[in-house]
């Protein structure tokens, strides 16, 4: 992982390699402008958080943090990514702010993740309608990524409410098979027939949903615990409020 990641920092000669000026941007050797965005079409500010919270290394922490500097400065007023610019909220991620409140406890760039989590709010459905012309596992795992983080960071109810009606459309997406199926023509892979009608589903994009799936179960789980703590509290009050505490027995209050 170490190694690998060594590449992800743009370490291009690591370990006798010669990454020359031949190899320009397309083929991989880019650097950090304000029109390159394809190498943020996955959350790369989260894997250096990611990579610090695994190994503790300072070189990690401070990636983390030149990374989301880099990368939030770059989110426009409607939650957009400018680099890559055009409305595309698939380069607009919630949780790098998530990661930098539980880094620093600093939550100044909080209404920047509202943009974010607006965003997809905005652009993408909470619920499934088959009739659809784009449906793809990508844009699913960041919506709730979105609600998800959004949420983690401020307790909004509403974030959780959106969160759990992603959960369910992909349920109904999926209905009995057990993955999401839908068209070709939805994921934006084939628009002719007799290939448009046919049913798709992306492995590798949907592990990018479980991802999020698993922080929201998480919440859940962390919900019920606390749900029955206060009802196992309740029910102590209740007896309290009934019985003497001396003695056990009902009180004039029990009938």
């Amino acid at each position: 992982l170490l190694k690998f990641a060594e590449t992800w920092d743009r370490n291009w000669n690591f370990e006798g390699h010669s990454v020359t000026s031949a190899f320009n941007e397309s083929y991989g050797r880019w650097d950090y402008t304000n029109s390159t965005y394809e190498p943020w079409l996955f959350d790369r500010v989260t894997v250096g958080y990611r990579l610090y919270e695994l190994t503790g290394g300072s070189r990690w922490g401070a990636k983390f943090l030149s990374d989301f500097a880099w990368y939030r400065a770059r989110i426009d007023s409607q939650g957009i990514f400018t680099p890559k610019g055009g409305g595309d909220t698939k380069y607009s991620y919630v949780t790098p702010f998530a990661m930098y409140e539980r880094l620093t406890g600093d939550q100044q760039y909080r209404p920047i993740a509202k943009r974010i989590y607006d965003a997809w709010n905005r652009e993408w459905p909470s619920n499934w309608n088959p009739n659809t012309a784009f449906w793809t596992e990508r844009e699913m795992a960041f919506a709730l990524e979105a609600a998800v983080s959004w949420y983690e960071m401020t307790s909004d109810s509403a974030a959780l409410t959106r969160a759990t009606a992603l959960v369910n459309q992909w349920s109904a997406v999926s209905g009995t098979a057990g993955a999401p199926l839908h068209t070709l023509a939805q994921h934006g892979e084939e628009f002719d027939n007799p290939y448009a009608s046919k049913k798709m589903t992306s492995a590798w994009m949907a592990a990018l949903y479980f991802q999020a799936a698993r922080r929201f179960y998480a919440i859940n789980s962390r919900l019920r615990q606390q749900l029955g703590e206060n009802r196992r509290l309740q029910d102590e009050l209740r007896a309290l409020t009934v019985t003497d505490p001396l003695t056990g027995l009902h009180n004039r209050r029990y009938s």
